[in-house]
């Protein structure tokens, strides 16, 4: 373990936009997460509002 963690720092000291592209890419897939969460919410309010409004 301590031999595949210090070849992974000298993979990043060697290769740092590896480093960046990882950080974006987290940060990628948060965003990706909370959208898909905000989208989820929002689609299910969307659906009881028209359920609503068409029993009207």
């Amino acid at each position: 373990m301590d031999v595949y963690e210090s070849r992974q720092q000298i993979n990043d000291g060697l290769n740092p936009s590896k480093r960046l592209v990882r950080a974006g890419l987290h940060r990628w897939i948060r965003w990706s997460l909370v959208g898909a969460l905000f989208v989820a919410v929002f689609h299910a309010e969307m659906i009881r509002v028209v359920r609503v409004w068409m029993q009207d």
